[in-house]
């Protein structure tokens, strides 16, 4: 009977072979339809939910983060019901009279409100961690996404920590632009959609949400071509910008099914409460994903593979993967 090493959980197991291929899969065209989808998201739905486990743990400051906007921990204060009072409280500071105590009782009226505690505070600073994390967990998922959508053996711990190591640096950086990127697109998002009372605030909310789901394909070929070629961060934000307008047609459906995955969460968890609070950590991270690498890979392939490296699909001795020079 074989020992237990606690150190082997990261490390490729040895003893485990690829389960290999069906006869469908070795036929694949190449074209990556609609019903391969299916087939390889089910061919590899066991590690894609042990990568979102993975994910959702490197992600978990989110929680702490979002935990203070339920009010959990919110602490009453009391707030005045007219906006002059204040005012009114200041001038009284250097003297008061008959005055100025008429207006204290007609303006003096206060409401209790829910506001944020010192833990609240704390929770969300501490789920400022996040922005150290975001880029590692993103990385290790394309890794594993790219790896099922090339139907090569993934073994999960392995390649998910093998990516962030070898990716260190980079995924780092990125995390960092897009945690911050993203976070400044959902605050306009929501800042404006409260006041969307002049038009010119109407055209401004519009273009934030077209920036926003630009950003959101770009992500779907930032993280996958960084795991795969030797790439500086501006082309690769460049070539991700170049591609979410090249590969219009297969990029809708990276919008249209993340959408779905979401709505589909979001409803779980009200007709099905402890069910849809599992899924995010189980499934819909891993599904949107792979459905965005699944659409976008076909277009890396077609514009930054094939024209140098036409046979790489033949290749079957990439234990890891090739990593492709920048050629610019």
């Amino acid at each position: 009977m074989a020992k237990f090493n606690l150190f082997n959980v990261f490390s490729r197991s040895s003893n485990k072979k690829d389960k290999g291929v069906t006869k469908k899969e070795a036929a694949f065209d190449g074209k990556y339809g609609f019903a391969d989808f299916f087939r390889f998201y089910g061919r590899n739905f066991n590690p894609l939910v042990k990568a979102n486990l993975i994910f959702a743990l490197l992600c978990f400051p989110l929680v702490l983060m979002i935990i203070p906007f339920s009010g959990m921990f919110n602490t009453e204060a009391y707030m005045p019901t007219n906006m002059i009072y204040p005012v009114i409280q200041g001038i009284a500071q250097y003297g008061s009279n008959a005055v100025i105590d008429a207006y204290t009782a007609i303006y003096g009226g206060t409401t209790t409100v829910s506001v944020w505690s010192q833990t609240s505070y704390i929770l969300f600073y501490c789920g400022g961690l996040l922005i150290f994390s975001f880029g590692f967990a993103n990385v290790g998922m394309a890794y594993i996404t790219r790896a099922a959508v090339r139907r090569k053996h993934i073994d999960t711990w392995y390649d998910f920590f093998y990516a962030i190591k070898k990716n260190f640096r980079q995924a780092l950086v990125v995390g960092i632009i897009d945690f911050a990127v993203s976070g400044i697109l959902i605050y306009d998002i929501l800042a404006y959609n409260r006041n969307r009372t002049e038009f010119y605030l109407q055209m401004f909310f519009f273009f934030i949400i077209l920036i926003a789901l630009f950003w959101i394909i770009m992500r779907a070929y930032i993280y996958p071509m960084m795991v795969t070629f030797d790439l500086s961060i501006y082309k690769l934000i460049k070539n991700a910008l170049i591609f979410a307008v090249l590969g219009i047609k297969r990029n809708v459906f990276i919008l249209l099914g993340g959408v779905a995955a979401f709505f589909f969460t979001f409803y779980s968890i009200f007709l099905m409460s402890t069910v849809g609070y599992i899924l995010p950590f189980i499934f819909t991270i891993s599904f949107i994903c792979f459905l965005s690498t699944y659409c976008a890979w076909p277009v890396i392939d077609k514009y930054m593979i094939k024209p140098y490296y036409p046979d790489e699909d033949k290749n079957d001795d990439d234990d890891v993967t090739p990593v492709f020079t920048d050629r610019g």
